[in-house]
C-alpha cells in the first residue's frame, strides 16, 4: 500500500501499529471514567422537561421547537467521553490497517503495493468503498447509540439512504481510476509520490485526472475524529493507496522492447 517505503523505515510500521493500539486502549479507557454528562441528574431532568414541552399532540413545529431545545441541552452538559472514544477507535482501527500492511508486504515484497495486478487492486479498492460506507452509517448510528439525537428523529434511515447513495456514485469512479490503467496501458508503475513520470503533459494531465479523488480521500482522513471516523478514514487510507496506484501506472515506465 505504501511502496515508497524502504526496508529500514518499513520496520518501523509494528512500532507505529503497537503505539496506535496503546494510545487507542488508553483513549478508550479514558472515555469509559469519563462521565456521559458534566451533571447527569440536571441534564434528564432538563431532558424531561422537554419531553413533557411536547404534549400528547405534538406537531410538525413543536418537534423542531424540541429539537433545538435538545441541541442547547447537549452544548450544556457535553463532556468529551465521547471525543476520546472516537480517538481511541481510530487509533485502534489504524493499528490493525498497518499491522495488515506489515504483515502482507513480508509476505509479497514491496513490489505487491504498487502493481498492475487487477485483483490486488480491486479487492483493497472495494474493502475501502466498503470501509466508507460503513464510516457514514457509523456515523449515525454512534450518536443515536449515544442518546445524542433526540428520540422522535429518524436520523438513522435517512444517513442509509445518503451512504448508498453516495458509494453508488462514487464506487463506479473509484474502481474505473484504479482498474482503468490496469487494462489500457502496458506502463510499470513507478513511485506513487513521483512528480513526473512520462513528460510534464503527461503528468500533469493524469495528476489533475485523479486530483478530485485524492483531495477527496485525503480530506476524509480527517474524519477520524468524528463519530464513524474510524472506518471512514480507514477506509479513505486505502482509496487513497489505490488512486496513488493508478496515476502510478498511468506515469510508469514504458515495457522494454523484446
Amino acid at each position: 500500500m505504501i511502496s515508497s517505503l524502504g526496508a529500514g523505515r518499513e520496520r518501523w510500521l509494528p512500532a507505529i501499529a503497537g503505539a496506535l493500539a496503546l494510545i487507542g486502549v488508553g483513549l478508550l479507557a479514558l472515555a469509559w471514567t469519563t462521565p456521559w454528562h458534566s451533571d447527569g441528574p440536571a441534564y434528564f431532568a432538563a431532558l424531561d422537561g422537554i419531553r413533557e414541552g411536547l404534549g400528547s399532540s405534538p406537531g410538525p413545529a413543536d418537534y423542531q421547537a424540541a429539537t433545538v431545545r435538545f441541541d442547547q441541552l447537549q452544548d450544556q452538559y457535553r463532556t468529551s467521553k465521547w471525543r476520546y472514544a472516537d480517538l481511541g477507535y481510530a487509533a485502534l482501527a489504524w493499528a490493525v490497517l498497518l499491522g495488515v500492511v506489515f504483515l502482507l508486504r513480508r509476505r509479497f515484497g514491496a513490489t505487491g503495493w504498487t502493481t498492475r495486478r487487477a485483483l490486488v487492486t480491486t479487492l483493497p479498492t472495494v474493502a475501502g468503498l466498503g470501509l466508507l460506507l460503513l464510516g457514514v452509517l457509523a456515523s449515525a448510528w454512534h450518536p443515536i447509540r449515544r442518546h445524542q439525537v433526540p428520540d422522535w428523529l429518524d436520523t438513522f434511515a435517512t444517513a442509509q439512504f445518503g451512504a448508498f447513495a453516495l458509494i453508488a456514485v462514487i464506487g463506479p469512479i473509484v474502481l474505473a481510476l484504479a482498474l482503468l490503467p490496469i487494462f489500457f496501458t502496458k506502463r510499470e508503475p513507478g513511485p506513487p509520490w513521483t512528480l513526473r513520470g512520462r513528460g510534464w503533459g503527461a503528468s500533469a494531465l493524469f495528476s489533475l485526472i485523479y486530483l478530485p479523488a485524492l483531495l477527496g480521500a485525503g480530506i476524509v482522513l480527517l474524519s477520524a475524529i468524528q463519530p464513524g471516523g474510524w472506518a471512514a478514514s480507514t477506509g479513505a487510507g486505502v482509496i487513497l493507496w489505490s488512486m496513488l496506484n493508478g496515476r502510478a501506472i498511468w506515469l510508469g515506465r514504458a515495457p522494454a522492447a523484446d
